[in-house]
């Protein structure tokens, strides 16, 4: 009677953590996916220069909700040297790693 009773409870604890395992990989993949396939892989974001750094050629730019760029002499469509602060660029921007693709100033 104990030997019967000690494996339906070692049978139900096993089920619990097959369940529960088989639900976290499920939620972990929905995560995995959706960081993987965002609804729109680049997006055009309205910055604003904040920061020049010109020992090394880098500008950094902010948008409305505060998420921080960068732009190198290697970003398209700029001219880094000639940006001063407070200056409001559009910026192409990949979603997926947070890396602008491309900018211009606004007009």
């Amino acid at each position: 009677m104990l030997r019967r009773a000690t494996e339906q409870c070692y049978n139900v604890c096993m089920e619990k953590r097959r369940i529960g395992g088989t639900v976290e990989r499920n939620a972990l993949n929905r995560r995995r996916l959706a960081a993987a396939a965002p609804a729109e892989p680049t997006r055009e974001v309205r910055t604003t220069v904040f920061a020049l750094v010109t020992e090394f050629e880098l500008v950094y730019v902010r948008d409305h909700v505060g998420t921080q760029y960068a732009l190198t002499p290697e970003t398209k469509g700029i001219d880094v040297s000639s940006l001063h602060k407070g200056q409001v660029l559009v910026c192409v921007v990949d979603s997926r790693v947070s890396r602008v693709l491309s900018a211009r100033e606004l007009t």
